[in-house]
């Protein structure tokens, strides 16, 4: 029988945990093994997660000191003893079926991931934007990352996918970085042979205020220029096939970077210098790689943006304001 390990990082959420434990616990496919990871947490969160231990058996709780959501899932990674793994977001939540669906699509098949769609959600829980796919099975490794790199069916998140746990159990997050999914998705695929993705909407994902994805300008920003470096090398000394498409997906990370420091209220000394160095780093990829196949494989509006910005990036900040 097939034990699902979920792995929760856990960090001053006291107001959201209880409806997220209470998503995993209340599923109807019952052979799970919950592990919580209180990363150094100040409020009721680590209490919460102790209480709900004492009451599931299932649930193994762990508290550790505060290190970020990398350590805590790289923590997590070598308690587990599921056949597979999911990773939950401990202020998002997930429909009371979805472990049984995805146990019956895995039994008697060798998927590496299953990936599913999303509901984003608000604070009263009013549904704002969904993701669906097509379903579908990618069986080579090089179809899964051209898919990843070029298409929109697998995304870079992990808490849309069930992963194979032998898969996962050598691969690490990179901590004490923000964008840490995009950085860990491309390694995994690298080692992926089957995927299935269907269309059915699992997870919910809150959009709080003050999140990573909502804030306004921080020095955490950079994070995502790191996070596309990082993916660059990657594929540079693992993919090289992947290596200009990497690079393209850099450039995106720069003009995101670039549009916060626009509209930032930052000392205009420091603003000056960092859009300087950006709009440096962007004309030298662009001009590397707009002659590539992976350049010519882009949509035209892609495209078109990118030689907006390489020619004048202030002007595509003004005129998405």
């Amino acid at each position: 029988m097939i034990k699902v390990s979920i792995i929760i990082p856990v960090y001053n959420v006291q107001a959201y945990i209880e409806r997220c434990l209470k998503s995993v616990t209340n599923q109807t496919y019952m052979n799970l093994e919950i592990i919580l990871i209180d990363d150094g947490s100040t409020d009721e969160s680590g209490k919460i997660c102790d209480e709900y231990a004492k009451k599931d058996k299932r649930i193994k709780c762990f508290h550790k000191q505060n290190g970020g959501l990398s350590s805590a899932r790289n923590y997590a990674i070598k308690y587990i003893t599921g056949n597979y793994v999911m990773y939950i977001d401990s202020d998002d939540w997930i429909k009371n079926n979805t472990i049984e669906v995805l146990v019956n699509l895995l039994e008697g098949n060798d998927f590496d991931i299953i990936e599913f769609g999303y509901q984003y959600v608000d604070e009263n829980e009013k549904n704002i934007g969904k993701i669906e796919f097509h379903s579908s099975i990618i069986n080579k490794t090089d179809e899964i990352l051209k898919e990843f790199f070029y298409g929109r069916s697998i995304t870079e998140v992990v808490w849309n996918k069930i992963y194979k746990a032998k898969l996962i159990k050598k691969i690490k997050f990179v901590e004490g970085r923000k964008y840490e999914d995009y950085m860990y998705t491309p390694e995994v695929l690298s080692q992926c042979n089957n995927i299935k993705i269907i269309n059915d909407i699992f997870y919910y994902y809150l959009q709080r205020a003050g999140s990573i994805v909502n804030s306004n300008f921080n020095n955490d920003i950079f994070d995502k220029i790191y996070a596309g470096e990082y993916v660059e090398e990657f594929c540079k000394n693992n993919q090289e096939k992947y290596y200009y498409i990497a690079r393209i997906r850099l450039m995106f990370c720069y003009i995101a970077v670039y549009q916060k420091i626009y509209n930032s209220d930052i000392r205009k000394e420091d603003k000056k210098i960092y859009k300087q160095k950006i709009k440096e780093k962007y004309n030298e990829i662009f001009k590397s790689v707009r002659n590539t196949n992976a350049f010519k494989k882009l949509l035209l509006k892609r495209k078109i943006l990118l030689f907006l910005c390489y020619y004048n990036i202030n002007l595509y900040c003004i005129l998405c304001r």
